[in-house]
């Protein structure tokens, strides 16, 4: 009898070991559902921008342990792979390793409200940026290309529930912290960053089969993309903005008219 999280886990990390491709598309589907089972009070369900909902396995899975914002979190890898199954992060586990809950929680807590989609593209541009200024990744979870921007499919699972977001701002450090506050400050203010984010090599080269569609979502936008675009950006500034651009507080994100 199953009586853990960590059981399930096990359970789930062995069926994917012996049937990977199998194990995938199950929990990658998602079947539209009623508004019944939408307020179910610990089954997680997915609802996109028309208001439709839908459930999938892991959903009902985590919907056993009668937690809304759930147990048990699939991790991709950068090409959409599905790796491993582990604890979520609001599962009271001790760790050090940051997630995209403990980065969103700290842009949430130094921001005015704003939409999931907005939180969203900050959370991309915060990993983005960390790449380039510190040369690593600020989360693990995977970063999708969907047709309204860069979305995290981890984050995204609670944009229905913003308010009991697991994660802990604490865990951050202070340069991370500097990379995420120059974020804040470069995009915060800006009411369109779909817009900009379409008009950047990594959403579009991710989305480039499925440009004109709703298709594609699972399309996963690559730590070398990422690299390969924003450094750039970084250190080949226009003539009259090339200053001294390693100040204490770190490099400067460059005016986001340079490169849109």
């Amino acid at each position: 009898m199953i009586t853990t999280v960590q059981q399930t886990i096990n359970i789930l990390n062995d069926a994917l070991q012996k049937d990977q491709r199998a194990i995938q598309n199950l929990i990658s589907t998602r079947t539209e559902c009623n508004e019944q089972l939408a307020q179910h009070p610990s089954i997680q369900v997915k609802e996109d921008k028309n208001g439709q909902c839908a459930v999938g396995l892991l959903g009902i899975i985590n919907g056993i342990f009668k937690t809304k914002v759930g147990t048990i979190q699939a991790v991709f890898d950068e090409q959409g792979k599905l790796e491993k199954f582990i604890p979520a992060p609001n599962t009271n586990q001790q760790t050090t390793e940051l997630n995209v809950f403990d980065v969103a929680k700290y842009i949430l807590e130094n921001t005015e409200p704003m939409t999931t989609l907005k939180l969203q593209k900050l959370c991309y541009y915060a990993q983005a940026w960390s790449l380039v200024r510190d040369e690593e990744p600020l989360f693990h979870e995977t970063i999708e290309a969907w047709s309204d921007g860069p979305v995290c499919l981890a984050l995204y699972e609670y944009h229905n529930h913003i308010d009991d977001m697991p994660g802990d701002s604490k865990k951050l450090d202070d340069k991370q912290r500097k990379t995420i506050d120059a974020v804040i400050k470069r995009y915060g203010h800006l009411v369109d960053l779909t817009q900009i984010v379409r008009c950047e090599k990594p959403w579009a080269e991710a989305r480039k089969q499925w440009l004109n569609t709703g298709e594609g979502a699972d399309k996963v936008i690559t730590h070398d993309s990422l690299n390969e675009y924003f450094t750039p950006l970084l250190y080949d500034k226009p003539q009259d903005e090339k200053k001294d651009n390693t100040n204490a507080e770190g490099p400067e994100i460059p005016p986001t008219d340079y490169y849109i």
